[in-house]
C-alpha cells in the first residue's frame, strides 16, 4: 500500500495553526501596551486592569467551544467570515465604547473571534 502525502496541503494547515497561536500572542503583545492609558481613561483599580486584560480569553474559550459546530452547520469558509465580523466588530466596538463596561463586552467578543479561528 503507497501512502501520498499532499506537502502543500501540510503546510496550508500548519500555517493556519500557527495562525491561531500568532493571534493569541498579538492580543496579549497588544492590550500590555494600552494597560496604562485604559486604566487612566476609566480610573482602574488592580482586578478591573485584570478583567481588561483577561476577558478575551474567556471569550476565546467560548468561541473554541462554537467552532466545530459553526464549521460543521455553515462550512470553514463561512464561519472564519463570522469570525471576521466578530473582529471587526470587537475593534468598532472597543474604539467606541463609552464606559469600563462595553469595552470588556467588546474585547469578550473579539476573543470570542480568536478562539473560533484558533
Amino acid at each position: 500500500m503507497k501512502s501520498t502525502i499532499n506537502i502543500g496541503y501540510l503546510v496550508f494547515l500548519s500555517v493556519v495553526a500557527a495562525l491561531g497561536g500568532f493571534l493569541f500572542g498579538y492580543d496579549t503583545a497588544v492590550i500590555s501596551g494600552t494597560i496604562a492609558q485604559v486604566t487612566e481613561l476609566f480610573k482602574l483599580d488592580a482586578l478591573q486592569q485584570g478583567w481588561y486584560v483577561g476577558c478575551a480569553l474567556i471569550g476565546s474559550i467560548v468561541g473554541v467551544l462554537f467552532a466545530g459546530v459553526l464549521s460543521d452547520k455553515f462550512g470553514r469558509k463561512l464561519t472564519m467570515v463570522i469570525s471576521a465580523v466578530l473582529f471587526s466588530t470587537s475593534a468598532i466596538g472597543c474604539a467606541l465604547c463609552a464606559d469600563f463596561n462595553q469595552l470588556v463586552i467588546y474585547r469578550i467578543i473579539g476573543g470570542i473571534g480568536i478562539g473560533v479561528v484558533s
